[in-house]
């Protein structure tokens, strides 16, 4: 009975055959649980927000908010917008969210040229918002006085940027 018992070990010592395998047990479930999650059964991508990009938005509305001598909105961190962007980038199309809370508003752009660069991009499409006639209601959401918040997300895919701009 002691042939099975080793006496060098330490107590809470893995032999190094177990310890690996336990690794890539652990490792494997791990990625499982990950691309797993939200329990529809569909296998959803892990994306990451461009917070740099979401900053370029930030900035030039609140810059086209100053200009027009609006207050300044805060920024809200609830991820809705970027959810949307990342939607309207998988249908490869510019909508509003259906399902945006009724006290919110809502602005959505996209923007494709080849190799363009998505600072530019968002740059141009909220001038775009603000000083074109044609889109002049999303001027008037983007300079409203009475907005304190804005939600932004961007998506890029290639040479399209999908930008959302959620008012409260």
């Amino acid at each position: 009975m002691n042939r099975f018992i080793d006496v060098k070990l330490k107590p809470g010592h893995i032999p190094r055959k177990q310890l690996a395998f336990t690794l890539i047990l652990f490792c494997l479930l791990t990625a499982s649980i990950i691309r797993y999650y939200g329990g529809t059964g569909e296998v959803k991508e892990i994306r990451e927000v461009q917070y740099e990009l979401h900053s370029i938005a930030f900035e030039q509305v609140n810059n086209a908010r100053r200009q027009h001598g609006v207050s300044l909105l805060d920024y809200d961190s609830d991820l809705d917008a970027q959810e949307h962007a990342w939607s309207m980038m998988d249908r490869g199309e510019a909508y509003h969210n259906p399902d945006l809370a009724s006290s919110m508003v809502e602005c959505v752009s996209v923007y494709t040229e080849k190799g363009i660069d998505p600072d530019i991009a968002i740059t141009l499409m909220i001038h775009r918002m603000v000083y074109d006639e044609a889109l002049s209601t999303d001027g008037e959401k983007i300079l409203d006085p009475e907005h304190e918040l804005v939600g932004i997300g961007v998506a890029v895919d290639g040479d399209s940027v999908f930008l959302v701009l959620d008012f409260s």
